[in-house]
Formats: C-alpha cells, structure tokens, sequence
C-alpha cells in the first residue's frame, strides 16, 4: 500500500511540472501601436527558451493575427508556478 500511494505522489508531482501552452494577450484598443511592436517580458521567459532569460523586453513578440486590436503569444512554460509580465508597447 505505501508503494501504491507513494507512486501516485510521485506521479501526482511530475504531472504537475509538465509543461503548459499559455496564451498571455493584450487589448490595445484606444493605443497607437509602435511601429516596432507590442512585446511582453516576464519572469516566464528563461523557462520559455529565450535566450538571456528573464525580462527581456524585446524577446517576446505579439502578434495581431488579423482580430482586431488583440495581440498575443502562446509560450510554453511549466505548470503549477506563478508567473508576472508586463506588457510593452514597442521593443525596451
């Protein structure tokens, strides 16, 4: 029986540390857009891959994707942490 629980734990534990697609998307309605693009930065962006991890701001880039004034990025990060970003309206 320990065997059994202490598999399901481990299990319980590596399911949640999988990565996750997430889709992080602004609304830039009533904002003029930079020509150089509307980018987020966050403490995602090292588990994402970008090179010289965290908070580069012009790393990331959103795209408008025809849908009106929405711009967005699906990253892939680990599950089960909390993440902060900012978006940014232009490259720095």
């Amino acid at each position: 029986m320990k065997k059994l629980l202490l598999s399901m734990m481990a299990l319980a534990v590596l399911g949640s540390a999988e990565a996750r697609r997430v889709k992080i998307q602004v609304d830039m309605t009533g904002k003029t857009v930079s020509a150089n693009g509307v980018h987020v930065a966050g403490n995602f962006q090292a588990d994402a891959g970008v090179p010289n991890g965290n908070w580069q701001p012009g790393a990331t880039a959103l795209t408008n994707g025809g849908s009106g004034n929405i711009y967005s990025v699906i990253v892939n990060i680990p599950a089960g942490r909390v993440y902060e970003c900012k978006f940014i309206n232009g490259n720095d």
